[in-house]
């Protein structure tokens, strides 16, 4: 027993902390060939979104596993956002610094308007592909819809991130555990949406082999999570679960339904 027991306060603390530092270390050595930035922040993604759910396992592990399951699609966005940022970049650039800005002012505000929707994407992409089982257009078009749907925790993942940066050029050692650092904070926020999608989800595991699929809306497709199944063969964890979930517009039309049959029974109690 005491403040330094590793059940303590203090020893999760410092467990979270090492975890951060060795998941940072893992991105970094996972991207030098810069072409799996993609395929690793998944990886960093599927290890601290199952932390953040008390789901805790072998960090290197877990981090290679979800590489490996997801370097092919995780690797195709990675190369269609960098390449729609490199466009748009210097399309932008060109245009101010041209001193084109009147002439191109509707142009480049659409410009604007689709890097910073980009970015947005960016912010949920990777933890949508780390934990559902989802094609690399519906993981897009997903992440672009949490993404404005949840327009606070998006501002705040990207404040955090952008605070991260700037503390990595001032410190520069920092840069090593910054993904990891990010991951972590922003998993909080994006798993608490995931959650929004799942009114029958055990308030104690946020994210289970019993999660049932992510619908965005009527005519969306679902989006099925990975099973979280430890001791189990790789083959079989992808097997995508199929579990209908009613759409959030359903859903809240039967919320609407429930109370009006409770207020109609009052009133009737009353008479």
């Amino acid at each position: 027993m005491g403040i330094f027991n590793p059940d303590g306060i203090f020893g999760r603390i410092g467990g979270v902390l090492a975890d951060i530092m060795v998941l940072g270390l893992l991105w970094i050595f996972a991207s030098i060939p810069l072409v799996t930035i993609g395929a690793s922040t998944t990886a960093v993604y599927y290890v601290t979104t199952k932390k953040v759910s008390r789901q805790d396992g072998y960090i290197s592990k877990e981090f290679w596993k979800s590489f490996r399951q997801n370097f092919k699609k995780s690797t195709i966005i990675w190369i269609i956002m960098s390449t729609l940022f490199a466009l748009l970049g210097y399309n932008i650039w060109t245009i101010v610094v041209s001193g084109l800005f009147q002439g191109y002012q509707f142009i480049l505000t659409i410009q604007v308007v689709i890097l910073i929707q980009a970015l947005f994407i960016m912010l949920y992409v990777f933890a949508v592909m780390a934990r559902f089982e989802v094609g690399v257009f519906q993981s897009i078009r997903t992440s672009l819809f949490l993404a404005n749907r949840h327009i606070l925790t998006t501002i705040l993942n990207g404040g955090l991130f952008l605070v991260l940066i700037f503390f990595s050029l001032e410190f520069s050692f920092l840069f090593l555990f910054l993904m990891g650092v990010y991951c972590y904070f922003s998993s909080f926020g994006i798993v608490k949406i995931f959650k929004k999608y799942r009114p029958e989800l055990d308030p104690e595991i946020i994210i289970s082999q019993e999660l049932s699929p992510l619908n965005l809306g009527e005519g969306e497709e679902n989006v099925v999570p990975r099973k979280n199944v430890h001791n189990i063969p790789e083959n079989q964890e992808k097997m995508p679960q199929i579990i209908n979930l009613d759409v959030i517009k359903n859903v809240s039309k039967e919320i609407e339904s429930e109370e009006n049959i409770k207020e109609n029974q009052e009133k009737e109690n009353q008479g």
